[in-house]
Parts: structure tokens; sequence; C-alpha cells
């Protein structure tokens, strides 16, 4: 138990400062919060069972976050998409069909960053300004072709791992205590069952807020 929980530990530390060293800006595209805030960003969205339920809590809440999207999910819920938007989050790309983009040959990486760039312009009438690769995995050929499309190559600086599903409690104290100034936090709306990620929010946001920090948008 002790081994695997220092074994964790570690993956976290090398984890954050590998995405944190790889956070590049690009051509003036904002990828950290300002001073004193916290951005919060979801991925595999949109969902129609949890996106709208996070919206909400956001919404009351009075912030706005960042949604790195799926284009297969835009594509089927161009409804959602234009709900995120209206709602003063920021729409970003996590390719079409959240493969991992170091394993595919140039053709198919550039379509999965390209084609989803293209489900959201259709829907908002514009293209994202950030690309969150799949797995947070990423290199030389995958940022060059990204900014070859004015996009910024952005991951995340805590990665709140609501995917395990550790349970409501223990998720809301690991992202309480180990979120820090100026942190792009990293949580899910869609790719699986995220009741657990929508009953923590809003337990996360005002802790956050008791920690005396705001929240801004990223990828704007």
């Amino acid at each position: 138990m002790k081994k695997t929980i220092l074994k964790k530990i570690i993956a976290f530390i090398f984890i954050t400062f590998l995405f944190t060293a790889y956070a590049e800006p690009w051509q003036g595209i904002k990828v950290k919060p300002a001073e004193n805030t916290i951005a919060l960003t979801f991925d595999d969205g949109p969902s129609p069972e949890y996106t709208p339920k996070i919206l909400e809590i956001l919404k009351e809440n009075h912030i706005n976050a960042t949604f790195f999207v799926e284009g297969q999910f835009a594509k089927r819920y161009p409804e959602l998409i234009k709900q995120i938007y209206a709602n003063g989050n920021v729409i970003a790309n996590h390719t079409m069909n959240h493969l991992m983009l170091t394993r595919l040959n140039s053709k198919s990486m550039q379509t999965e960053i390209s084609g989803t760039n293209e489900i959201i312009e259709k829907i908002l009438g514009f293209q994202p300004k950030c690309l969150r690769p799949p797995y947070g995995k990423h290199n030389k050929s995958i940022d060059d072709y990204a900014h070859s499309l004015n996009m910024a190559v952005l991951n995340w600086d805590l990665n709140s791992f609501d995917y395990e599903r550790p349970g409501t409690q223990k998720l809301i104290a690991w992202v309480l205590k180990n979120t820090y100034n100026r942190y792009v936090i990293l949580l899910h709306d869609g790719g699986g069952n995220r009741s657990q990620t929508v009953a923590a929010l809003p337990a996360i946001i005002k802790g956050l807020q008791e920690k005396g920090f705001g929240f801004e948008t990223i990828c704007n």
C-alpha cells in the first residue's frame, strides 16, 4: 500500500513538471491564468448527461471554465457546444476521437486536430486557440502542426484523477490540497461516469475561493 502511494506521488510530481514545462504560449494566446487565479478545464465532452450539470454549477457560482471538446461529440451535440460558449466559457480542441497522437501517422494526426477545428468552426464560426493532446502526449511534429494552425499546445498543472472515480470527498481533498497559484486543473465532463466530478465541483470551487483564489478562462 505504501509503495503504491509513493509511486503515485512520484508520478504526480513528474507529470506535473513535464506538462507544465510543455505549456507553451503561442501568438499571444493565454495558457496560464492571472496571479491569484485558477483555471478549471474539462476534457472529453460534451456529454448530454454531465456537461449541462457542470455548466449550471459554474453559472451558479458566476465563474467560467475552458472545455477541451472532442470533435466526435461536438458534431453529435452542437447545441451543447453553443450552450458552453453562450455561458461565457471557452471551447478548445481535444482531437476528434481521443486517439494518442504520437502513435498516428502524420495525415491521421493532422485530421484528428484539423477535423475538430472544422466542426467547431461550423458550429461557432471560429476555430479554437488551443489543442490539448489526449493523454498529454505530444512531440515536435504535433506542436509544429498545431502552431501552423495558430494554436497553442496546452496540458495541465494538476491532474485531478477524477476519471479514476476515487470518491467525491477524496477528489475534493486532492484538488484542494494540491492546487497552487495560477494552476490549470484537469477535470472531465465526458468520457465516462462523471457523477463524482459533478458532485465534487461545488466544494472544489468553494474551497479554492476560501484559499483566496479567483477563476479565469484560458485559451482566449
